[in-house]
């Protein structure tokens, strides 16, 4: 699950009362949603912040009688990218490719309200398309202030000839994704990303 969408909660419960009818509450880091008139199964909806939440829900029914069962959800933080340059080019050389240019990649990660980019663990991240197996390592990274919002944000530099020998990238590649970890959290985004042939 991901900050980028509200996580929702499925749950399920029984009652010997065959006609009670019934109310839920769900609570997590000082969010609380109420879901009147439920039966089940059920769901509720709510924004988390990124890492170990822990959301409770409370079923009460009209006689008074209540149950609760506490769940541990782990939310990763979406992290808004940009990849410059946002393509390479592939020569074809005795049925190999190769890559023709440019050599290296610079990958922005942006900084937001309540997440700190410079805070992702460097030997954690690791670039590729989704769509395949392979993924790439950074080989620097650096701090800067890349929007000029006056936060830092984190610049991490890859090799093209990386992403194409670990088979993070392939001639059908039109998106590369970063996975990486923060000391609390789990972090995800993706950028377009062009493959150019020179056969």
């Amino acid at each position: 699950m991901t900050t980028a969408d509200p996580v929702t909660v499925e749950f399920s419960f029984a009652d010997p009362g065959s006609a009670d009818t019934h109310d839920a509450e769900c609570a997590a880091g000082g969010v609380i949603e109420a879901v009147p008139d439920v039966t089940s199964p059920a769901s509720c909806t709510l924004s988390l912040a990124a890492g170990w939440q822990t959301v409770t829900v409370m079923v009460t029914d009209d006689d008074g009688g209540s149950d609760s069962e506490p769940v541990a959800i782990l939310v990763t933080q979406l992290a808004e990218l940009e990849i410059r340059p946002n393509a390479i080019t592939l020569e074809e050389d005795d049925g190999e490719w190769e890559v023709d240019g440019p050599g290296t990649l610079r990958v922005y990660v942006f900084s937001s309200s309540g997440f700190d980019a410079t805070s992702i663990i460097f030997t954690s991240v690791t670039l590729g398309d989704p769509e395949l197996a392979g993924v790439a390592q950074p080989t620097k990274a650096n701090a800067r202030d890349r929007n000029r919002d006056g936060v830092a944000d984190l610049v991490l530099k890859f090799k093209s000839r990386h992403l194409l020998a670990n088979g993070a990238i392939d001639t059908s590649t039109v998106m590369l994704e970063l996975r990486a970890q923060t000391p609390n959290a789990p972090v995800i985004g993706w950028g377009p990303f062009k493959i150019r042939l020179d056969d």
